[in-house]
């Protein structure tokens, strides 16, 4: 095969050396040869008896004169190669230099985009990646995109120095922004291989019956009314068989345990939820779960998830949800429960049940960060509206229908998911059909008119001492529903607001944030503790924020949305500092805030700077004098 004398050099570079004629040779031998003969092996090899697979190479003339000597050994097939090593380190050095020139037009183009804030803007070849191929870009659906100027590149464009907790915050976690920290690497500290369900069984007895009742107590007092996974009867039985010394329970039914009291423990003063947690998952790892998955396996992967979202790791619990959404689909969980025989009443409401969960848990995410989705085919109709106790004594029918139970809130939210999903498939839809926008905004608050009365949130209402527990419970759930709705809204019309600043949306978009900060400040305030397990209803206040300030930069001191717009963004900057130490994406979004507050407030102090020369200017000077 024929070989070229060497690498052509690059335009601008040093001029080479002149060389000599190059002709091909053969290296076994150093028989000259004008062409390859790769198949067919030189009569000089077949006389020496060599293995006849000739390689030819690139040689200059006085070295194969230097090589066909008679009395040429190795001494001179040494200087021949120091020839060619040279002719190659040349090589190597113009690469060298034309590489690091590359690099450093690289570099200065990288620092420029900086200094302008058009991290995201490609005009020529010579920027590192474009938007497309972006750290937040595909992960903040509704948040970005191609179809209308971006919320995300308006607030990076105010800090254009200062942009990765905007990048961490949108995000929802670090992916890759941050160096990761060696003592929280991973969510979960690993066991030993040998770690059976009996040393979990231990572990619990050791912590003993009364500090575990406490935590299941807290559980249901706290974690339960926003997180209704297992009912009631069925997650008692597992409990109780954890403390039966007769019988081993199998190891998901003691993850499931382990995962309930960890959410138990995470609104305690004592948490320890990360060793019950890691627990649990050391139980699904040693139970088979992929070739045998159960029930309780996908209800214990949605109790970590609360347990992930609370701490800001969704990039963790992002991939994990991918394999919670097989594991179901490998359960038939997204077939109607009808199209299977022999299931008994309860278990079909279990299974559709688990599946909205499932479902429930994914649009969050897909909404609030623009992850994909998922879930693809699925005809599992929505659970009914009946309690537990109602739920397991439906065969002898001895309890009585209730008008409000464990799952309704639930339920609801489901429903709302469902209007989500139609919000999501039309997220890059035309933003002038304003038809479109305007019936779906009909059909959301249609749907929030239908609500009863004790789901129906009234902002004007205040909450009393005097209320009952289960009051106080659905006090909540009417908040969380609010501030999911405007959200909902928010989201509908934010599109078209910053793409073309249409009248028609700003007034529905702004009070939606509005409502969205006065539902978390009643949400902060009130119930704390409950707040910190709401499935990210930080990031739904952190988007609300956003809007406000939106608000504040396009409208004059005499708008009707300012007064709100600045109390609105005080609000949700004020319970951020409080709330900020939770984990680390809540302390993102704190310090994005924080730096955007900067930003406001010199605008502000300009703009009523230049009013006052204004009206200075306007007022006719008085004349001093006798």
């Amino acid at each position: 095969m024929s070989l070229s004398p060497g690498p052509r050099p690059f335009e601008g570079s040093k001029p080479r050396q002149a060389r000599h004629r190059v002709i091909q040779t053969c290296l076994p031998c150093h028989r000259a040869k004008r062409k390859c003969n790769r198949k067919k092996p030189c009569s000089q090899c077949l006389r020496r008896h060599m293995t006849g697979s000739c390689v030819y190479e690139a040689v200059s003339e006085a070295d194969l004169q230097r090589l066909q000597d008679d009395d040429a050994g190795l001494a001179a097939e040494n200087a021949a190669l120091r020839s060619r090593l040279r002719d190659l380190e040349a090589a190597v050095t113009d690469f060298r230099d034309q590489l690091r020139e590359t690099k450093g037009a690289l570099a200065r183009e990288k620092q420029r985009q900086n200094n302008n804030g058009r991290n995201d803007e490609v005009s020529r070849p010579g920027a590192t990646r474009d938007d497309r191929g972006g750290v937040y870009y595909g992960r903040t659906y509704y948040l970005g995109g191609p179809a209308a100027p971006d919320l995300l590149q308006r607030m990076l464009s105010l800090v254009p120095n200062e942009q990765m907790d905007m990048l961490f915050a949108y995000s929802g976690a670090s992916n890759g922004l941050h160096p990761p920290d060696a003592l929280t690497a991973y969510a979960f500290p690993t066991f030993p291989a040998n770690y059976t369900v009996k040393d979990a069984l231990d572990a619990l007895h050791t912590m003993g019956r009364q500090a575990a009742d406490s935590r299941l107590d807290a559980f249901y007092e706290l974690v339960d009314p926003v997180h209704h996974y297992v009912p009631t009867p069925w997650l008692m039985q597992r409990y109780e068989q954890c403390w039966n010394a007769e019988a081993v329970p199998e190891a998901q039914e003691v993850a499931l345990i382990c995962s309930v009291l960890a959410l138990g423990d995470l609104v305690s003063s004592n948490e320890q939820s990360w060793f019950l947690l890691a627990v649990s998952m050391q139980l699904l790892r040693i139970s088979n779960m992929f070739a045998t998955p159960t029930l309780d396996t996908i209800h214990t992967f949605c109790y970590i998830a609360v347990y992930l979202q609370h701490e800001g790791r969704i990039s963790e619990y992002w991939p994990m949800l991918g394999l919670v959404i097989r594991l179901a689909q490998s359960l038939a969980l997204h077939r109607d429960p009808s199209t299977i025989s022999n299931l008994a009443p309860e278990e079909s409401e279990i299974r559709r049940r688990l599946f909205w969960v499932v479902a429930a848990q994914e649009t969050a995410l897909s909404v609030m960060f623009g992850r994909p989705n998922g879930m693809g085919f699925f005809d599992c109709k929505l659970p009914k509206d009946i309690g537990d106790d109602e739920l397991f004594g439906a065969a002898d029918g001895q309890v009585a229908h209730a008008a409000c139970n464990e799952i309704s809130y639930h339920l609801y939210t489901w429903e709302l998911g469902q209007i989500t999903r139609t919000i999501m498939d039309g997220a890059f839809g035309d933003l002038n059909d304003m038809t479109h926008i305007k019936a779906t905004e009909s059909r959301i608050w249609t749907w929030f008119e239908s609500l009863p009365a004790h789901f129906k949130f009234d902002p004007l209402a205040e909450l009393h001492d005097d209320y009952s527990v289960e009051s106080k419970k659905r006090y909540v759930q009417s908040v969380l529903l609010y501030i999911i709705v405007n959200h909902n809204i928010l989201v509908l019309f934010r599109k078209p607001l910053l793409a073309n600043a249409n009248p028609a949306v700003r007034k529905p978009c702004f009070e939606a944030a509005f409502a969205v900060a006065a539902g978390w400040k009643i949400l902060q305030d009130t119930f704390p503790k409950m707040a910190r397990i709401t499935f990210l209803h930080w990031f739904r206040a952190f988007h609300a924020a956003l809007i406000c300030l939106v608000s504040i930069r396009t409208d004059g001191p005499q708008s009707e949305f300012r007064g709100k717009a600045l109390n609105a963004w005080n609000s949700c900057l004020r319970i951020f500092a409080r709330i900020k130490d939770q984990n680390t994406s809540i302390s993102a979004c704190w310090r994005a805030l924080s730096r955007l507050n900067v930003v406001m407030k010199k605008e502000m102090e300009a703009t009523h700077h230049a009013d006052n020369l204004d009206r200075s200017g306007s007022q006719p000077s008085r004349v001093v004098g006798g």
